[in-house]
């Protein structure tokens, strides 16, 4: 890593931190096998690189090494190798890392790149880091996330930080991580996403879009009112601006104000 965190309460601020690979290994496979492989111009593979995930950089896909066979060859666990293809062998290595336990850290202006072929997220929180500040940072062009809460870290704030161009997503809220707080970051040009949320009670951006040309209101808040008559469809649209970034969730209040069956079919483009 660029900078690694084991403890609690540190402050990590205004660093610059590029190309964090440290035992990265390049080539070219030499041979078609399945689920191997086979790179007999280098003969570099040793037995501290099972574990390390290995890309295909010619047709962007991934697999881990699971065995060691020699210098030249290593059992794989996909097969995404044909010979010719290139290659980059690596420890997932981040630009900043807090393990467990880095609990009320911040981390805070500090400039995270990659050039795209090795350092896997900008800024990355180990299982069980909890309570930890990410305040405008810029993370780009990494191997995976901008930035990455791996699970269950509680109660972070994600504020005010620009992911542009990583490979995954801009910002990944991972399983279990209960009620953190991601608001006002720029998130541009990520390739599989804006935002993956799979956390509790996240306190994502929201806007409220109200109704175009509302036939009255239920409360304060405008309203149209849809006549079906019997089993016959009423049909709406709803537009999101075109300046939000992601759609992450959406709510649709429908208030069923007479008798009869109400049944929602939800449809999205």
């Amino acid at each position: 890593h660029g900078i690694n965190v084991a403890g609690a309460e540190n402050k990590i601020s205004g660093n610059y931190c590029y190309d964090n690979n440290q035992d990265a290994k390049y080539g070219t496979a030499s041979a078609t096998l399945i689920n191997h492989l086979v790179d007999t111009t280098l003969n570099q593979f040793v037995a501290d690189d099972v574990g390390k995930t290995v890309w295909n950089t010619t047709d962007d896909t991934y697999a881990t090494v699971n065995i060691v066979n020699s210098s030249s060859d290593v059992t794989l666990s996909a097969d995404i190798f044909i010979t010719g293809e290139n290659y980059i062998m690596y420890r997932d290595y981040h630009g900043i890392n807090l393990e467990e336990g880095a609990d009320k850290c911040q981390v805070n202006d500090n400039f995270c790149n990659s050039p795209g072929d090795s350092q896997v997220d900008g800024i990355h929180l180990d299982d069980g880091a909890i309570e930890v500040q990410i305040v405008g940072n810029y993370c780009t062009n990494g191997l995976s996330d901008g930035i990455e809460l791996a699970a269950n870290n509680d109660d972070c704030l994600v504020k005010d930080n620009y992911c542009s161009d990583n490979q995954g997503y801009g910002i990944v809220i991972g399983a279990g991580s209960d009620a953190c707080l991601v608001e006002n970051n720029k998130l541009a040009g990520n390739i599989t996403g804006a935002i993956s949320d799979g956390g509790t009670a996240t306190v994502l951006p929201y806007i409220f879009v109200a109704c175009h040309n509302p036939s009255g209101n239920i409360g304060t808040h405008p309203a149209e009112q849809l006549t079906d008559g019997e089993a016959v469809l009423s049909r709406f649209e709803v537009y999101v601006p075109a300046e939000f970034v992601e759609l992450v969730r959406a709510q649709i209040i429908i208030v069923p104000l007479g008798a009869g069956d109400l049944v929602a079919e939800v449809a999205t483009n």
